[in-house]
C-alpha cells in the first residue's frame, strides 16, 4: 500500500509549486508530482501582471529571478486601425516593478526550488491518470510504463493547467469546456523599444489579439490568442501568421530572427461555471478555469488561488482528513474574489472585440486617461469591477465621448 502523506500536489507549475511550498513550510508532509523533470519549457506569454508580482514579492521570490526578468512599467494597446494608447502601470506593495517578463522555464524552476527548499518532496516524471477522493482522503493513481503507481494523502491539490483529461477521468469535470487558443514564438535581435507590453488588434481577424513582450537580451515573446466558438487547433497558428505579416509588427521585428518554432496551447477561462474541487480535492489555477477570459492571463490567478488553498488546508487539516465542508468553503472564497471580475472580463470581450468599438475605445482612452487606467487596473489587478465601471458605463462614455 502507498505511503500516506498530508498533501499530494499534482502539477509543479506556479500554482502547484506555490501551494506545495507554503504547505511544506507550515509543517505538513507534501509530495509534489509533475510529468516533467525541471527545468523544462512551458508555452506561455511569459508576462507577470502586478498582482502576480505582488504574490512573488510576498513569497520573497523576486530576487531569484534576477537578470532573467525584465521590468516594464506600461502597456500599449494598438487598435485595429493602427491608433495606439499607452497606459502606465503601478507597482504593487512590496515590489519595485509593476510588471515583469520572464520565461516560464526560469519562473517555474525558481518556484519549484523554493518549494523544495521549504521541505516539499518533488517526484518527476510522475504520470498521473486520475485522482480518487473520498472521506478517507485522496488516492492519486498513475503509471510508470505498464506498472501502476499510487500516492495517498489526506488531501490532493490538482494544478495541471488546461489539460482536462485527468479531471474528466477523476469525475471532476463532465466535458471539455470552451477553450481559448494561443500560439507563441520567440525572436531575438529586434531593435524596438523594450519598455512596454504591446497588445495589438491590427492585422487580425477579431475576436483575437496579438502581443509583443520584451525579454532580457534583446529578445521578444510574440504570440496571438483567439476566442473560437469551437475548438479549432489551427486557428491560433493562422492568427499568429497573420499577425506577423502585419506591417507594423513586421517593422518592429525587422532584422530579428526567430529562435523557436511557433507552439500552440489552449486556455480555459471558464471559471464562472467551472468546478473548483471535489471530495478531498482542490483545484487551483487553470485547472479551475482561472484564466482571464479577456486577457488570457493566468499566472496571477494560479499564484493567488494556490495561496488561498494552502491557507485553507493549513487551518483545516488538523491531524485528520479534510472536513467535507472545506470544498464548499474554498469555492466560496474563489467566487467572492473572482466571480465579478470574470463576468466583467467576459462581457467586455463579447462587446468590445469589434473593430469599430475597439478603435473608439482607444480614442476615448486618450481623452479619458482615468477610464483607461481604471480598466487596466481591473483587468490586470487589483481593482474590483464594481468600483465605478461596467459595460453600460463604457457604452455611455463611448456615446458621449
Amino acid at each position: 500500500m502507498a505511503e500516506l502523506c498530508d498533501v499530494v500536489v499534482v502539477g509543479a507549475g506556479p500554482g502547484g509549486a506555490t501551494a506545495a511550498g507554503l504547505l511544506a513550510r507550515s509543517g505538513l508532509e507534501v509530495t509534489l508530482l509533475d510529468r516533467s523533470a525541471f527545468p523544462r519549457e512551458k508555452t506561455c506569454g511569459d508576462a507577470l501582471t502586478p498582482r502576480a508580482v505582488a504574490v512573488l514579492a510576498e513569497l520573497g521570490l523576486l530576487d531569484a529571478l534576477g537578470s532573467d526578468a525584465i521590468s516594464v512599467d506600461r502597456i500599449e494597446i494598438v487598435g485595429p486601425a493602427g491608433g495606439s494608447l499607452t497606459i502606465p502601470l503601478k507597482a504593487p506593495p512590496g515590489a519595485a516593478e509593476p510588471c515583469l517578463v520572464v520565461r516560464r522555464r526560469t519562473l517555474d524552476d525558481a518556484i519549484l526550488r523554493w518549494a523544495e527548499a521549504g521541505g516539499a518532496r518533488f517526484v518527476a516524471p510522475a504520470r498521473v491518470s486520475r485522482v480518487e477522493g473520498g472521506s478517507a482522503g485522496a488516492r492519486v493513481i498513475g503509471h510508470d510504463g505498464d506498472a501502476r503507481t499510487e500516492w495517498r494523502a489526506r488531501v490532493a491539490i490538482i494544478a495541471t493547467g488546461s489539460d482536462v483529461g485527468m479531471l474528466k477521468r477523476s469525475g471532476l469535470l463532465k466535458k471539455t469546456p470552451p477553450l481559448m487558443l494561443a500560439s507563441r514564438t520567440y525572436y531575438e535581435g529586434a531593435c524596438a523599444p523594450v519598455d512596454r507590453l504591446q497588445f495589438r488588434f491590427d492585422g487580425l481577424r477579431l475576436p483575437a489579439y496579438g502581443w509583443l513582450f520584451p525579454l532580457p537580451g534583446n529578445r521578444w515573446n510574440v504570440g496571438a490568442m483567439v476566442y473560437p466558438p469551437r475548438r479549432e487547433p489551427a486557428a491560433a497558428r493562422r492568427a499568429l501568421d497573420s499577425f506577423l505579416a502585419e506591417p507594423g509588427v513586421a517593422a518592429m521585428l525587422d532584422g530579428a530572427r526567430r529562435t523557436r518554432k511557433p507552439e500552440g496551447y489552449p486556455l480555459r477561462g471558464d471559471f464562472e461555471t467551472a468546478p473548483t474541487g471535489g471530495p478531498a480535492t482542490l483545484l487551483v489555477g487553470d485547472a479551475a478555469g482561472l484564466v482571464n477570459p479577456m486577457t488570457g492571463e493566468g499566472i496571477d490567478y494560479a499564484l493567488e488561488s494556490a495561496c488561498i488553498a494552502a491557507e485553507l488546508i493549513r487551518r483545516r487539516l488538523k491531524g485528520g482528513t479534510l472536513p467535507a465542508q472545506v470544498i464548499s468553503e474554498y469555492d466560496d472564497l474563489l467566487r467572492q474574489r473572482y466571480q465579478r471580475l470574470f463576468r466583467f472580463s467576459r462581457r467586455v470581450r463579447e462587446f468590445a472585440l469589434r473593430p469599430l468599438l475597439l478603435d473608439r475605445l482607444v480614442a476615448l482612452g486618450h481623452r479619458r486617461a482615468e477610464l483607461a487606467a481604471l480598466l487596466m487596473e481591473i483587468l490586470q489587478g487589483p481593482r474590483d469591477p464594481s468600483e465605478g465601471l461596467s459595460r453600460s458605463t463604457i457604452l455611455r462614455m463611448l456615446a458621449t465621448g
